[in-house]
């Protein structure tokens, strides 16, 4: 019963981040109007909002610690803002040197040590994912390998 119930879990943690990717990916980029400001992204609007966003602007929103590589292939960061919301969540896509199971390991230890508590973990040869909770935040991580390439994905929704 706990097995299906992590399974579960696993599967719907997948499936929030697999969303946050297509929303991403769906070019319905937020686009400021002349005059507009940064500031101007912390007011609600009825529209789902994009930005994207370089390495260091991404990664400053995650939590104090978050482990990322020294050598790292960046691929992309975005921040996405939901309609008729202020919440953003932060997400962070990159080509990894380390092997799933490396990166698993300093992935886990980093939730636990950091007092994320882990709602989710599923673990596979080729695919490992982590949805952990901390102070009403949620942070996800997905570390693939695919055509002998490792990509770390991670998103942290800030409340």
């Amino acid at each position: 019963m706990e097995k299906n119930k992590s399974i579960a879990l696993g599967v719907l943690a997948l499936l929030v981040v697999l969303l946050v990717l297509i929303v991403a990916s769906s070019k319905q980029e937020y686009s400021k109007a002349p005059g507009e400001t940064q500031q101007d992204l912390s007011k609600i609007s009825p529209e789902v909002r994009v930005v994207e966003g370089d390495q260091r602007s991404i990664l400053s929103s995650f939590p104090a610690g978050f482990p990322v590589e020294q050598q790292w292939n960046f691929l992309k960061g975005y921040r996405t803002i939901p309609a008729n919301a202020l919440e953003s969540q932060y997400t962070v896509e990159y080509i990894s040197n380390l092997s799933v199971s490396e990166n698993a390991k300093i992935f886990k230890n980093y939730l636990q040590n950091a007092g994320f508590q882990i709602s989710s973990a599923v673990q596979q040869s080729n695919h490992v994912s982590y949805y952990a909770t901390k102070d009403n935040n949620d942070l996800s991580v997905v570390i693939v390998k695919q055509n002998d390439q490792v990509t770390v994905t991670a998103s942290y929704l800030v409340r």
